[in-house]
């Protein structure tokens, strides 16, 4: 049996002992941490670093890059940084948004390119930090003392550049925006974004500039705001008892609040070819041949107890304009319905998110 002082040393042996290399081609284990029983080394002087590192390495540890050393703050350096951050804050606050935009695969370097936003005469905001995509929503903007037209468009969280909305002359405030129409740069095709973060940008595109839009001497961006379906929770089957023309329900005690919507909305009731209506769901769905984008249906769903009228929302890509004749429900299945176009079934529509599908 070894004695006590041969134990200590066969300890001290193992926990000392150094492991053979590793083969080149293999993959090196993280190294393990080592419990290190020493006190806090200070690090406010080029001196007290050296001898940092100089302990770390003698017990073990891997060799760390040198600390940056920073110079305490002074009275008035925290004053003013609280004073830029409220600023910031406020102009977050009054629909102005400046930020700048980071390089892809710049290596860490953390080197910005220009900021996105150039300029202080310009500014942009959308009505509400939460939008509906079946609503349209109002993008507000100051051209004070600016000639020609500007562009909005629509950027993400990650400041990609999703597509175009519209084009905006000076002299003008405000502009209604169906936040599922999302143009392609020539306005050849239409595309509703995914939920999600987004902000507006708004440019100056002088005449004959084919720059990209974040590339323009001026520009600004909105605040962010979230962009979402219209989803219903149904409590219970949704099936419809009736389907009639909508002046069919004009005795409903509803149908005062959905021509108001509707005239907000900017939807003509003249044109609904097709409606249907479920009492117990307290929903109605109607069908506009030839009256959405592209000259694709409408299709909208009226909620008869909060009054919420919400335009259905085309997942797919629209770039071709249908033919303008009749569009009608088919047979519900489930919460879906078929779009039947021209005698085909071309589009589903579910009506609990209030999404139109494309046909495959």
């Amino acid at each position: 049996m070894p004695t006590k002082k041969e134990e200590k040393e066969e300890v001290v042996k193992i926990k000392t002992s150094s492991k053979p290399l590793a083969p080149t081609n293999a993959v090196a284990p993280a190294p393990r941490k080592k419990v290190v029983d020493m006190k806090p080394v200070a690090t406010s002087s080029q001196a007290s670093s050296d001898a940092f590192l100089k302990k770390l390495r003698a017990n073990a540890h891997e060799p760390l890059p040198k600390p940056v050393l920073k110079k305490k703050q002074s009275a008035w350096n925290v004053a003013l940084t609280a004073v830029i951050g409220l600023a910031l804050v406020a102009s977050v606050g009054a629909g102005v948004y400046y930020f700048v935009v980071m390089p892809k695969g710049d290596g860490g370097s953390g080197t910005p390119e220009a900021p996105l936003a150039v300029g202080d005469e310009l500014s942009v905001s959308v009505a509400s930090a939460e939008v509906s995509m079946g609503a349209p929503v109002a993008i507000s903007y100051d051209l004070s003392n600016k000639t020609g037209k500007a562009q909005l468009y629509l950027v993400d969280a990650s400041n990609t550049l999703i597509g175009r909305i519209g084009e905006v002359p000076a002299g003008t405030t405000s502009f209604k925006w169906n936040p599922q129409d999302v143009r392609s740069e020539d306005e050849t095709t239409s595309e509703a974004p995914t939920p999600g973060s987004y902000r507006i940008l708004l440019a100056m595109r002088p005449e004959g500039d084919a720059r990209p839009a974040t590339e323009l001497d001026e520009r600004v961006v909105s605040a962010p705001f979230e962009l979402a379906y219209d989803t219903l929770e149904p409590t219970g089957e949704i099936a419809f008892e009736t389907c009639l023309n909508v002046s069919g329900y004009s005795n409903e005690s509803w149908y005062g609040g959905l021509q108001t919507a509707a005239a907000t909305q900017g939807i003509s009731l003249d044109s609904v070819t097709v409606s249907c209506y479920s009492p117990a769901g307290g929903v109605l769905v109607f069908l506009a041949s030839g009256e959405g984008i592209f000259n694709y249906p409408l299709i909208a769903r009226f909620n008869t107890e909060d009054g919420l009228l919400r335009e259905a929302v085309y997942t797919g890509v629209r770039g071709e304009e249908l033919p303008g004749n009749p569009a009608t429900f088919g047979r519900r299945d489930g919460t879906t319905i078929p779009i039947i176009v021209n005698g085909a079934i071309t589009f589903t529509y579910d009506f609990v998110q209030n999404t139109v599908e494309d046909i495959e």
